[in-house]
């Protein structure tokens, strides 16, 4: 049982419900063969024993008879025995090897793994339908989310300016397995897929760190890191955020993985509101769905300055700090009349690197229609263009 109560009703409310439910249609042995060759042979092998080399050996044959178990697995929703484990080794992340700088990873059978990677684009499909739409904007990485927020804040002039910036803590860890399987039965999604994933999400599980392996735990918490789908699983639930935010009408927002940022530009009063609506969707997701905020990672950039004791008193409910500069993703922001150098000076750091490898003595002669071209001599004419300050052709 899960130790936390939840509520489904926030998350349902956000994402409405699919109106007709795809059948599982058959698994096509051939396109599971060539997913599989797709794959890097790097991948780390499942606690099934199987790996992608391995597979690359399988006759026609073999490959007819996992599809043939795969679609028996969407009709029972389980996984075999043999398949029903998983294990989580200890990472290092920073390399200083203190016992507490490592990241657990969970490493799910490789057959489901591979389930999980063929249905992923049904999966997207059904996220589309609900609203969860793919970050196919302006928006679709940091760094062209940090560029328009350092603009906006060059630009904003007399207006004020405000970002949220929030970072959920333990965003995989702490989910819990009874509010995923509620918030996608509430959504429609067909459990021909919801059950055999939730499923492999509950394996038991050991944890390796070193030469130790501690006994399997059923955990009742947790998106698996490793799962193929563990970001879109992830986006049924931080979808809520993003829907009240939206709902208010009052700036842009955008989630990826566990980040939510938003950004509103206008009056103090339309500024203050946009931080108290997304301080009230943080909240909200808090007591519904058990998030929390890392509070080190998480803050509200104003501009200008004077306009923090005000945001302060305007939003009483506000739990993060007001800054004026901030990063998040490993982007600065920094403030106005500094976040466009903050950038700058990022790229520029980027540009000098590349001026490094230039000076390599290596060939940097490429063949044109059998003319070779020295790129050195391409770069020059392009810099003689008005407005370019240097340029490096690879």
């Amino acid at each position: 049982a899960d130790p936390a109560p939840f509520d489904v009703r926030p998350a349902a409310a956000a994402l409405g419900r699919l109106e007709q439910p795809a059948e599982a249609a058959a698994v096509d042995p051939l396109r599971l063969r060539d997913l599989a060759l797709r794959t890097s042979v790097g991948k780390a092998p499942g606690p099934d024993g199987l790996r992608h080399e391995h597979a690359r050996l399988w006759p026609d044959e073999l490959w007819r008879m996992a599809a043939h178990l795969l679609e028996h697995v969407e009709r029972v929703g389980e996984w075999p025995a043999v398949f029903a484990l998983a294990e989580v080794v200890m990472l290092p992340k920073d390399g200083t090897g203190d016992a507490l700088d490592f990241r657990p990873i969970t490493l799910l059978p490789w057959l489901y793994r591979l389930w999980a990677s063929y249905r992923r684009p049904e999966f997207q499909a059904w996220l589309v339908a609900l609203g969860v739409q793919p970050l196919h904007h302006q928006w679709e990485h940091a760094e062209s989310q940090a560029f328009h927020f350092a603009a906006a804040l060059e630009l904003c002039g007399d207006e004020a300016a405000a970002i949220f910036a929030s970072d959920m803590s333990k965003a995989y860890d702490g989910k819990a397995h009874g509010l995923l399987r509620q918030v996608m039965s509430a959504a429609g999604l067909p459990e021909w897929w919801t059950r055999p994933l939730l499923h492999a999400y509950g394996f038991a599980r050991s944890v390796r760190f070193g030469g130790a392996c501690s006994a399997p735990r059923l955990p009742s918490h947790g998106i698996p890191a490793g799962c193929p789908v563990a970001t879109q699983v992830l986006s049924l639930l931080t979808h809520t955020w993003l829907a009240v935010v939206r709902q208010s009408g009052l700036g842009q927002s955008r989630a990826w993985v566990d980040d939510l940022t938003g950004m509103c530009v206008g009056s103090q009063d339309t500024v203050s509101a946009f931080v108290g609506t997304c301080q009230a969707a943080s909240s909200l997701c808090a007591s519904a769905q058990g998030d929390r905020l890392n509070a080190k990672k998480s803050c509200v950039l104003v501009h200008p300055a004077a306009i923090a004791d005000q945001l302060r008193h305007s939003v009483p409910s506000l739990s993060l700090p007001v800054r004026t500069s901030v990063v998040d993703l490993g982007v600065a922001y920094g403030s106005a009349g500094s976040a466009w150098g903050a950038i700058a000076k990022r790229y520029s750091t980027l540009a000098s690197r590349l001026r490094r490898v230039a000076r390599l003595s290596l060939d940097f002669q490429v063949k044109v229609r059998g003319h070779r071209i020295e790129l050195g001599d391409v770069e020059a004419h392009i810099r003689e263009a008005p407005g370019v300050m240097d340029a490096v052709v690879l």
